[in-house]
């Protein structure tokens, strides 16, 4: 890790990471950051505190909820400074599954304080949202179906670590490859997941908008009029008014790449 200073770009300092594949990291209201990563195979989950000043001051070693590491994929801390982790827990013959950690960052030795899994299907963190105001958290991504494809997925995780709510979703047409790729909140709680689906061999954007409780409000789906393959959808609620701004990539023509904004 290296910081930098905003005015000239010169670097400040450096300092080395205890994992050999860093996955990312966060800053908190003291300028000291926290980066995950993995060894290699990926067997051993390392989180580092470095100070503002670069000197690293402690580091975690996790195994995930199986024992057999993973794949980190979001790291957020909340309002108390504790670190909540998205990942792909790996088993003992390499599945992956859908997973949160929560950690403390209390003095030179933090603790695990919880984690889970959903453990009925293997599938793959897209992203990861922590709730800010009850420090519940939402994964979204996709889940095997039972055969050669997959569903979406999200995920609620309560403050105390237990799975309030799963959702799925697929498109009712035709069984393929559907994923979340981004999940966000509006003011009211609600909870809005933005996904690829398929359609009629392509592709297209799927917004699902959830209660706080898990019941479905609504779906909207999104087609473009060319071909989607390769959709990528990202999803922002506006903090303030609730406004949805939908965007990302796709893929208009094979191999031409687009970039596509939508504004409700």
């Amino acid at each position: 890790m290296r910081k930098v200073n905003g005015s000239t770009g010169n670097s400040m300092w450096t300092t080395t990471a205890s994992s050999y594949i860093t996955d990312d990291f966060v800053v908190d209201g003291n300028g000291d950051a926290y980066i995950v990563g993995t060894d290699y195979p990926g067997t051993i989950i390392y989180i580092d505190k470095i100070l503002s000043n670069g000197t690293k001051t402690w580091t975690k070693t996790y195994t995930g909820f199986y024992g057999f590491g993973g794949d980190p994929v979001h790291l957020k801390m909340d309002q108390s400074g504790n670190l909540l982790l998205a990942l792909n827990a790996t088993n003992n013959v390499g599945d992956r599954y859908l997973s949160v950690a929560k950690f403390d960052t209390v003095g030179t030795n933090p603790a695990q304080v919880w984690h889970n899994a959903y453990t009925s299907n293997i599938g793959e963190v897209k992203d990861f949202m922590l709730d800010n105001t009850t420090n519940a958290s939402y994964v979204t991504g996709s889940i095997s179906n039972g055969g050669t494809f997959n569903d979406m997925i999200v995920y609620k995780s309560g403050p105390a670590g237990a799975i309030n709510w799963s959702a799925t979703y697929h498109n009712a047409t035709i069984n393929s490859y559907d994923a979340g790729y981004s999940v966000d909140q509006d003011p009211a709680g609600n909870v809005y997941v933005a996904s690829r689906s398929a359609a009629g061999g392509n592709n297209e954007y799927t917004v699902r908008k959830y209660t706080s409780g898990g019941g479905v409000l609504a779906t909207a789906v999104i087609a473009y009029a060319g071909y989607l393959y390769n959709d990528q959808p990202k999803i922002k609620i506006h903090p303030g008014n609730g406004q949805i701004y939908l965007g990302g990539t796709s893929e208009a023509t094979s191999g031409d790449q687009q970039m596509t904004l939508y504004k409700s």
